[in-house]
C-alpha cells in the first residue's frame, strides 16, 4: 500500500527535466530503504513526503508555510505541525498521522500544478492509520 503511495506521490510530482543524479540516488536509496523495512514502516510515507519536498523546493520549516499555502490549520493540527518541524519525527497515532498526511497533500496541492487526488489514499488510510 506504501509503495503504492510512494508511486503516485512521484508521478504526480515529478517533471521531466534534466538528469539528477543526486535526486535520483535518493528515490533509490528510499525505496531500498522501503523494501528492506520488516517493521517500523508505519510513517514510512510521511518521512518521504517530508524529505521529497526538500528536493522540489518547497519544504515547509514553520507552521506559517502552511498557513501561506492557505491550509486551515487549527490549533491541534498546529501541535501535530510543530512537532514534526521540531523533531523531524512523525506522528505515533493513526488520527495524527492522517491529519499530517491530508495537510501535507494540500501544501504539495498549492506547489505543484495538476497534484489532484490519489487513487490509493483510502486504502492508505484504512490500513496504516488505524
Amino acid at each position: 500500500v506504501i509503495a503504492m503511495f510512494i508511486s503516485e506521490l512521484l508521478l504526480k510530482s515529478l517533471r521531466e527535466e534534466s538528469s539528477n543524479k543526486i535526486k535520483f540516488d535518493f528515490l533509490v536509496n528510499e525505496i531500498k530503504s522501503l523494501d528492506a523495512a520488516e517493521n517500523e514502516f508505519q510513517n514510512f510515507h510521511l518521512e518521504f513526503m517530508m524529505k521529497l519536498c526538500i528536493f522540489l523546493g518547497f519544504a515547509p520549516g514553520k507552521v506559517e508555510d502552511f498557513r501561506n499555502a492557505g491550509i486551515a490549520i487549527n490549533s491541534e493540527k498546529e501541535k501535530i505541525l510543530k512537532s514534526v518541524l521540531a523533531t523531524r519525527k512523525m506522528p505515533k497515532n493513526g488520527y495524527e498521522r492522517s491529519n499530517y498526511l491530508d495537510i501535507m497533500i494540500k501544501f504539495y496541492q498549492y506547489h505543484i500544478d495538476n497534484f489532484n487526488t490519489f487513487k490509493s489514499i483510502n486504502i492508505l488510510k484504512e490500513v496504516i492509520h488505524n
